[in-house]
């Protein structure tokens, strides 16, 4: 409960989800009490900065008057209305890299894993109070599953769409997943190999390098390398992948020059420039698919969803809610799209977000 001083009088804030229930005192009397949307209050604050109260027309359905009660009997009114409200709180979804984490890649010292950088502690301070005020966060990342770090879920997530749509897992436990055939995993591999460029296939267990030559991944060097199909089966003997992707830092040659694996990608795959990879998801499985089962499994409506990226493969993200937040860093694609833009992620371009439009 926040009380700041107003023309002589103060506000009482209590907060429901997304939802405000406003006491306007003028001494310890009770003049009015008023619902807003988040968005409705942070106009308002910014009205009251300008020297201007923003209030409800008197004719409204959703202001009660209560004149000359105390504040006792306000806060009584603001709590029983806001449990009348039911669930009206907020679901958040947030891609991790360059938009929770900022990592870059030239500055990466050799054999560090940088999927276990975590957020400042700006971001997580906010988080953990997006969640007290009831509102729903979820990561939803182009990594696999097995490349989300544990410490950065616990932060205070409910759950994770992970690679790029594929898998979704809620409470901890996988809930949904899309994997390719593997019969047409094993295809990939032989002409990956034949063309001699590398691949990373990516999974919830243990991503997979596929290459003739490659010994082992700089920034990845515990993460398992097959040189040819019958090591690949060694080492994932039922091809549980979900997507794959050729990360810059592997400067391999685009699988695209191969005749016949851009026929085999062309008919089964959606491509994606990340800007530091190339990502090849299978066809409809999209960050986008993702949130709407996410929204499904968990009960809730598109009303009141937010997405914030940064890259190419946010943009199903951005169709998928109401609410679109472009990083400061993000591809001129997205800010285009974008309801807000917000600052660059060295910035905390979340946190200004969240207080944009009045979630914390």
């Amino acid at each position: 409960m926040v009380t700041p001083n107003i023309s002589g009088g103060k506000i009482v804030c209590m907060m429901r989800g997304r939802l405000s229930i406003i006491s306007l005192y003028y001494g310890s009397f009770l003049t009015r009490t008023l619902l807003f949307c988040a968005d409705e209050l942070a106009i308002m604050v910014r009205a009251q900065e300008r020297g201007r109260i923003c209030m409800l027309d008197d004719s409204s359905a959703v202001w009660t008057p209560l004149a000359g009660a105390s504040m006792e009997a306000g806060a009584a009114l603001a709590t029983s209305t806001a449990r009348g409200l039911g669930d009206s709180s907020a679901s958040l979804f947030f891609d991790v890299d360059g938009t929770l984490v900022w990592v870059d890649p030239a500055n990466i010292p050799e054999g560090e894993d940088f999927t276990k950088i975590l957020p400042t502690s700006g971001v997580l301070d906010a988080i953990g109070r997006l969640r007290e005020r009831g509102h729903h966060a979820y990561v939803c990342t182009g990594r696999p599953l097995s490349m989300v770090s544990d410490a950065l879920v616990a932060a205070g997530f409910d759950g994770v769409i992970s690679a790029a749509g594929s898998c979704v897992s809620l409470g901890g436990e996988v809930v949904h997943e899309t994997l390719i055939d593997s019969e047409l995993a094993a295809e990939l591999i032989r002409l990956v190999l034949a063309v001699d460029t590398t691949v990373m296939f990516e999974s919830r267990e243990t991503p997979l390098v596929v290459s003739r030559t490659l010994e082992a991944v700089p920034a990845f060097p515990d993460m398992p390398v097959a040189h040819s199909l019958e090591e690949a089966l060694g080492l994932a003997p039922e091809l549980r992948f979900c997507k794959f992707t050729q990360p810059g830092m592997l400067k391999a040659p685009s699988i695209m020059g191969d005749a016949r694996l851009c026929e085999l990608v062309e008919a089964n795959f959606d491509v994606c420039d990340m800007g530091l990879a190339s990502e090849y998801s299978q066809r409809g499985v999209t960050k986008a698919s993702g949130i709407a089962k996410v929204l499904e499994l968990e009960g809730r409506e598109v009303a009141g969803t937010f997405a914030f990226g940064d890259s190419e493969n946010d943009l199903p993200m951005f169709d998928a809610v109401e609410t679109k937040v472009a990083m400061g860093n993000a591809m001129p694609v997205l800010k285009e799209r974008a309801d807000y833009v917000t600052d660059h992620v060295k910035d905390d371009g979340v946190v200004h977000a969240l207080r944009h439009f009045g979630l914390i």
